[in-house]
């Protein structure tokens, strides 16, 4: 998935789409493809928007040398209008195979493998990856009994379990993308529990980081050295 305007990466780090700049010298975009072709995924379809000329020639030039390299197979699908964060996924539905999704903005060491694994061993209708974050309450906290204040805890951080992006979107999931609008995953997510279907969750504790702007690409950038060996790239 690389649809987005990019607004927060462009705001704070020049004109590229992020999918585009680069961390450790090379492109989100490129680490993302490497990562799946890496685990011989051969069929990918990078969602892109017709606004983003620069992404598409590179995709169409170096996208596909490298998924010939590894013979895979690469295409694009151009959204004329935006269909949010995971609408694409009713486009693309055949009724027969799982969709793995990736977002382009995370740079991360989750085996889409293991991902796809898992969804299969629970024969889920949707599976999505999650891990622990920590989030600090700005404020002071206090626990009230009765009337009384029980306890006073200045700024405490609390580790949170969050979506990691990436999911798997079984045929009777996909089913119920609506056609035509924008449409996200907390979205997805709903309809599928409304529908009384299995979503399965892929805790894991791999490098994750959201890489939406100039501070998030500095913190990438030390990530990728504080962790030589954990990327396909």
């Amino acid at each position: 998935m690389a649809g987005g305007r990019s607004e927060r990466m462009r705001a704070t780090n020049g004109p590229l789409h992020k999918a585009l700049v680069e961390v450790g010298g090379v492109p989100l975009i490129e680490r993302n493809l490497i990562a799946l072709f890496g685990e011989n995924f051969a069929d990918v379809v990078v969602v892109t928007s017709g606004r983003e000329p620069a992404l598409n020639a590179y995709l169409s030039e170096r996208g596909r040398a490298l998924a010939r390299r590894y013979g895979a197979q690469l295409e694009t699908f151009v959204e004329t209008e935006p269909l949010g964060n995971i609408g694409v996924g009713g486009v693309l539905n055949d009724g027969r195979h799982d969709l793995l999704v990736a977002y382009v903005d995370n740079l991360t060491s989750i085996a889409a493998g293991k991902l796809l694994a898992r969804h299969r061993a629970t024969s889920a209708a949707l599976t999505i990856a999650t891990h622990l974050w920590p989030l600090r309450n700005p404020f002071g906290e206090l626990e009230i009994d009765g009337g009384y204040v029980r306890a006073y805890r200045e700024k405490p951080v609390r580790n949170v379990r969050i979506s990691s992006g990436s999911c798997v979107i079984a045929p009777a999931a996909a089913a119920l993308i609506p056609a035509q609008r924008p449409f996200g995953a907390a979205e997805l997510c709903a309809n599928v529990l409304a529908a009384a279907l299995p979503v399965a969750a892929y805790e894991h504790d791999e490098l994750w980081i959201d890489v939406n702007d100039a501070d998030a690409l500095r913190k990438a950038e030390a990530m990728l050295r504080a962790n030589p060996g954990r990327f396909f790239v």
